[in-house]
């Protein structure tokens, strides 16, 4: 399938390949150098040089760090883990986060500190809390009709946890910065962590973070753990109607369909690897989820003929997405275009479709890498008119595709006159 993960490694490549082949920095590129900070990158692309991160000193400084509380510390051989929690993020929503001063320090400068307005609440909710039946309680179903390609959910995390915590305190040095992650947060936000599932543990804040938190991607490749209060209301199923996408410059999640929703009918995102065999993601689900999924496609037989097709359909998208990488680090541009096609051909017919904007995007940039201007041009409009329908918090993609669109209409008219360089 075409997720978040692998098309942006695709898109991560094809914009250093790019810059290789040219010689020019290329500035839609998702490259990160190492020792970079992704703060306020919503700022123009083209301003030269990367932002500075805030040095480390400046989260313990109550004049410039953003949290509210006074962090509390634990203690390892070798790393501080400290709370570092504000009431203010988001219009009183709240932020917990449990990391290294490091982290923090990075983090203080993202944009989405300085953002006032909560993106979780821009426009009437297009969906609402229901029993689902299937004794999976209540869930998350579709308020009004929701069209192919429509942000459904944006929230952002209570709780932000470096894994590396996780691995590293002790169970009860844990749970004190836990239960006081969660102290820190206003009441409003406090209830609904509160109101999720737990289960039947001891521990109902390690149950609460146990079946409802995600594990997001930052720019620099590290990997946090997220709670997100509403988006956990949403049930997994492997063949979902809708998938999540994480903005870590914004630190916002969204919820994105993936086809047609009717009113009534429940919202479902894959908590597994789409592209994986259904052994894979039941091993997948009982390790990090602690359940055996039972959804449509699990329990059809393993001769049923529509589960044969799926597991040869996502089979072949996992393949082609190797091909695909492969022939563009190789430079054969055309050959992944074909590739690239073919992918989207199986994800479709899976009913598992690529977002055509970033479906446009990586063939603009393939299309260009091989010379044809005229069709990167096509897909570079396509692309940044879909980003711009799409609606999403994430002005930097958009941005990105504002400037591939410039670059290569630039290439193309350049071409026409002879020059080599844009």
């Amino acid at each position: 399938m075409f997720t978040e993960r692998c098309i942006s490694r695709l898109l991560l490549l094809l914009g250093l390949v790019g810059s290789a082949r040219t010689g020019q920095v290329s500035t839609s590129t998702a490259y990160r150098p190492k020792g970079y900070c992704s703060a306020r990158s919503g700022a123009p692309l083209h301003v030269p040089g990367p932002p500075t991160c805030p040095p480390v000193a400046s989260v313990w400084d109550d004049k410039t760090s953003p949290w509210t509380t006074t962090p509390l510390c634990s203690t390892t051989d070798s790393t501080d883990y400290c709370l570092f929690a504000t009431s203010a993020f988001r219009n009183g929503h709240g932020i917990s986060l449990v990391s290294s001063p490091h982290v923090a320090a990075e983090l203080a400068g993202h944009d989405a500190f300085a953002d006032a307005p909560d993106p979780r609440r821009p426009r009437p909710p297009k969906w609402r809390l229901d029993h689902v039946g299937g004794g999976r309680g209540r869930g998350a179903v579709a308020s009004g009709p929701v069209r192919r390609g429509e942000v459904i959910v944006a929230d952002v995390p209570a709780l932000l946890l470096d894994t590396a915590f996780l691995r590293a305190v002790r169970p009860h040095h844990r749970r004190r910065l836990l239960r006081r992650a969660l102290a820190a947060l206003p009441e409003a936000t406090q209830a609904e962590v509160l109101g999720l599932s737990h289960g039947d543990g001891p521990q109902p804040l390690d149950g609460i973070l146990a079946l409802n938190a995600h594990g997001v991607g930052m720019d620099d490749g590290r990997i946090l753990l997220a709670l997100f209060p509403n988006i956990a209301r949403i049930n997994h199923s492997c063949r979902p109607n809708a998938y999540l996408r994480f903005h870590p410059s914004r630190l916002t999640a969204e919820i994105i369909s993936y086809t047609a929703i009717p009113a009534g009918h429940e919202i479902l995102i894959s908590y597994a690897p789409l592209a994986d065999s259904r052994d894979d993601r039941q091993a997948h689900l009982l390790q990090h989820w602690g359940f055996t999924c039972t959804c449509a496609l699990c329990r059809l037989p393993a001769a049923a003929a529509e589960r044969i097709d799926s597991e040869f359909r996502r089979r072949r998208t996992r393949e082609l997405e190797t091909s695909v990488y492969h022939a563009m680090r190789e430079g054969y541009f055309q050959d992944a275009v074909h590739m690239a096609r073919e992918w989207a051909m199986f994800a479709e017919q899976e009913a598992l479709p690529v977002p055509e904007h970033e479906l446009n995007t990586l063939l603009a940039g393939l299309y260009e890498g091989y010379g044809d201007l005229a069709n990167a041009t096509r897909h570079a409009r396509i692309a940044l008119d879909g980003w711009l329908r799409l609606g999403s918090v994430d002005g930097e993609q958009r941005e990105r595709a504002r400037v591939m669109l410039e670059r290569v209409v630039c290439q193309r008219e350049g071409a026409k006159r002879r020059k080599e360089v844009c």
